[in-house]
């Protein structure tokens, strides 16, 4: 796979007003649900882009989910 662009899994939470949630368990949820899907260890994740919630913006989301899930991926986004 090295040098090609994969997605390779889904993953979701419930949305809507969830109250006592934060929105990088939320994150964190559904990554664990993309990597299950697609069937890969999060070591083998070289990337991560998100989008920062549209409830609330925080800076650097994508390095704090990052750190939330464990790995340091080599590129990343917001």
């Amino acid at each position: 796979m090295r040098g090609k662009v994969v997605i390779a899994g889904i993953g979701h939470t419930e949305f809507g007003k969830l109250s006592g949630r934060s929105t990088v368990s939320m994150n964190v949820e559904a990554i664990r649900h993309a990597l299950a899907d697609a069937g890969i260890e999060k070591e083998q994740v070289d990337g991560l882009f998100v989008k920062f919630p549209t409830s609330s913006f925080e800076m650097m989301y994508g390095q704090k989910l990052a750190e939330a899930i464990g790995i340091m991926p080599r590129i990343g986004g917001v």
